[in-house]
């Protein structure tokens, strides 16, 4: 995400701060699922990337001997797929796996059926078709060789308009030669869903006619879908859209939807945002695209007695200042129907400009890398903070110096994770007390600044470098667990590294800060390239335990290799590997490697682990898709 950039006085910014203010909202009700349920990206909220609630699988003894795929799914697929045990459909009860695809299909698969049998296939193009690669803008072919549902679905199982699964949808018209998107609400438990759908460039128009136009072509919406409930119950649904290759004129946009109850619901737009500017006539962009690798946006509406609802993520490259929010980490507050969302915080680091534009001409402004890497890189621009995800990182067996008890976790390409307090605490401004960009740098010792920590998560090769393949991408994860000395581990596997690595948050500090003096552990992937080094995209790693018996021993690392989707010939199977997640004398020891029994790898694929199953999905192997029609796969262990 290229762009010019700027910065102006920051007059508006201080009074957005002030006004804006975050709401009150709960959570709904809920469905307890006896057997695990994953129904949003990253397992929960926070996304921490962990499933806290496994039972079955145990790295003491893993045995996944068995397995099924299946490779005839219409579309490839890029979502992670998503998981319901014990639900009725119809009259039967399902552990069922849900999957969309980019040809706008939505399938409830058995989860438990050695055939992965098809329970119900929704196809959501009503008359329209997926877009063709070629109709994006620039022939943009990151996504290839047709776009239409990206962004991981979301489910509710709670609130006013429980058992819905909403998902966005990507369209092309060949007789008008008309591209659109459609939000679509579907519920899970009927035999053959109608769905509900809403044009989304005709919501923001109708509904914030003062807003940017939203441009259906250029506004990939690729970042996963996220969830809430108002204080009545009724859902709140975050979509956040980027860029397709940079390409056009695009904005970071996020729209907040809902869903009527009763017996004829309607989707509505309810708020939105643009990270370029939030009305038209005030607009500074374009670009600060909202894409996070896939990573959904993180709520704040667990573990604590009074959720404020605010959403966290993190914009790319673009614009910072008087009203213009480009590589920066956001906290966004709803305060209700038909206004604007509110930025009551926000953390912008001091290199802001040289993450857009790169260090200049013999590197004159080089990156610092901070503990526990060492020396600088030359940034060769497009550096997005927004390539990672956000996590809400809550710690067990101490308290925060902040009123939420969590940190907010954010890193992008630089291979570095800015900590930061997601309002005011003892030593540190706090996103909510910010009102300009990082004035120090605080990747260089001692230099302070306004973020809890610089953490050089990521080794990168220091000097010059010619391409912008390193660092995070997708999303770390952040186990807290509850065994004594086994608590409160991030886990990183970043491109161009060498290893998997864990930091373990400081318990003696307790800031939130992570140890850098020792690693908690590493381990040595099992597939570099010819440098000896992590292919790109790294991957986005997943935790499963069960917190129930606290028995830190049962814990597993799991690591999905999507590298093989570059394969010039054809994409290769993902690779899954499974590994202890408490160390052996410093090191994660692998349990299990499988890589050849995996669909056929999509670029930032995650793993769904629940219910004693370890799911997968992407394309089908054997010929690259160079056209449509492609074919999904899915593949499980167990």
């Amino acid at each position: 995400m290229r762009t010019s950039v700027r910065i102006a006085g920051m007059a508006l910014l201080a009074v957005a701060l002030i006004l804006m203010l975050p709401p009150t909202v709960t959570r709904g009700s809920g469905t307890v699922c006896s057997l695990g349920c994953v129904t949003t990206y990253a397992y929960d909220n926070s996304r921490d990337n962990v499933n806290a609630s496994e039972t079955i699988l145990k790295a003491s003894n893993l045995n996944l001997a068995n397995h099924y795929s299946r490779s005839d799914l219409s579309g490839v697929v890029y979502a992670q797929p998503l998981y319901v045990s014990q639900v009725q459909i119809g009259t039967t009860t399902y552990n069922a796996l849900f999957v969309a695809t980019e040809e706008n299909h939505v399938y409830a698969l058995d989860g438990s059926s050695t055939t992965l049998a098809t329970i119900w296939n929704v196809n959501l193009n009503n008359g329209d078709a997926q877009v063709p690669d070629v109709q994006l803008p620039g022939g943009c072919s990151n996504i290839a060789p047709e776009v239409g549902i990206t962004g991981t679905p979301v489910i509710d199982l709670g609130g006013n308009s429980p058992n819905m699964l909403y998902a966005v949808s990507k369209h092309y018209n060949s007789t008008t030669q008309t591209i659109t998107q459609r939000l679509n609400a579907l519920s899970i438990t009927s035999t053959n869903p109608t769905p509900i759908t809403l044009d989304i460039p005709n919501a923001f128009s109708t509904t914030f006619p003062a807003f940017p136009a939203f441009s259906a072509t250029n506004q990939n919406q690729r970042a996963g879908l996220a969830l809430t409930h108002d204080s009545s119950g009724n859902p709140l649904i975050y979509v956040a859209w980027g860029s397709h290759c940079d390409s056009g004129s695009y904005d970071g946009i996020v729209g907040v939807f809902t869903l009527s109850s009763g017996s004829n619901p309607t989707l509505s737009l309810v708020s939105a945002f643009s990270d370029e500017g939030g009305i038209a006539s005030t607009r500074q962009g374009p670009y600060g695209g909202i894409w996070m690798s896939g990573a959904a946006p993180a709520i704040d509406d667990s573990g604590e007695a009074s959720p404020s609802g605010d959403v966290f993520l993190a914009s790319g490259n673009g614009g910072f200042g008087d009203g213009t929010w480009g590589e920066s980490v956001l906290r966004l507050g709803y305060s209700g129907p038909n206004i604007y969302l509110g930025v009551p915080g926000f953390y912008t680091p001091h290199a802001w400009q040289t993450l857009n534009t790169g260090s200049g001409t013999g590197c004159t402004s080089p990156l610092t890398l901070p503990a526990p890497e060492s020396g600088t890189i030359c940034a060769a621009g497009d550096f997005d903070l927004g390539a990672g995800g956000v996590i809400l990182a809550r710690p067990v067996g101490f308290t925060l110096p902040n009123s939420d008890n969590f940190v907010v976790l954010a890193g992008g390409k630089e291979g570095i994770i800015y900590v930061n307090s997601p309002g005011d605490a003892a030593g540190t401004h706090g996103m909510t007390k910010n009102t300009r960009a990082d004035t120090a740098d605080p990747c260089t010792s001692g230099s302070g600044g306004q973020t809890i920590q610089c953490l050089g998560a990521i080794f990168l090769p220091s000097g010059c470098c010619g391409q912008r393949d390193y660092g995070n991408r997708g999303s770390a994860a952040f186990w807290a667990g509850n065994a004594t000395n086994h608590e409160n581990v991030l886990y990183v596997m970043g491109s161009q590294d060498t290893l998997i690595r864990g930091y373990q948050m400081d318990s003696v500090a307790a800031t939130g800060a992570f140890v850098t003096s020792t690693f908690y552990g590493t381990a040595t992937p099992q597939h570099l390239d010819s440098g000896g080094k992590i292919p790109y995209p790294g991957a986005s790693p997943v935790v499963s335990w069960n917190s129930s018996t606290g028995l830190a021993s049962d814990a597993i690392l799991w690591i999905l290799d999507t590298s093989g989707y570059q394969s010039t010939s054809a994409p290769t199977p993902a690779r899954l590997d499974a590994y202890a997640a408490v160390p052996t004398q410093g090191t994660f020891s692998l349990k299990f490697s499988d890589t050849t029994n995996g669909p056929g790898a999509t670029k930032f694929m995650v793993p769904t682990v629940v219910n004693g199953h370890a799911y997968v999905a992407g394309q089908a192997t054997g010929t690259h898709c160079s056209a449509a029609p492609c074919s999904g796969a899915v593949a499980v262990w167990y």
